[in-house]
């Protein structure tokens, strides 16, 4: 299965069964050309996880800020994303790595 199948699979998931605000979060670099110049353009955050939301944590009546990074079955985050991960986690986020629906499934059922 392809990364991309994945992401498509997890974001319908979380459309339709968990409570909240998803998308698919997209980071890079381009340059551009307007009027005559050359412009280089960064967009996102380096190490970003490709899935971005909020959950609204209804027992709790708050929002949660929600980071995945979606990986193929058998690779690993990067160590930008890893301290993306980590970071989002410290500061009373959820983030994790996922390599399938599963994993993100049980990400809502921890406290």
């Amino acid at each position: 299965m392809k990364e991309a199948d994945i992401q498509k699979t997890i974001l319908e998931y979380l459309q339709w069964q968990v409570p909240g605000y998803f998308f698919r979060q997209n980071t890079g670099a381009s340059v551009s050309e307007y009027k005559g110049k050359k412009r280089f353009i960064r967009y996102g955050v380096a190490g970003m996880s490709d899935i971005i939301g909020i959950w609204h944590d209804k027992p709790q009546g708050i929002g949660i800020f929600i980071a995945i990074e979606v990986k193929k079955p058998g690779k690993k985050a990067t160590v930008l994303q890893q301290e993306f991960i980590d970071k989002i986690n410290n500061f009373g986020g959820r983030a994790i790595v996922a390599d399938c629906l599963e994993d993100v499934i049980e990400m809502f059922k921890t406290n």
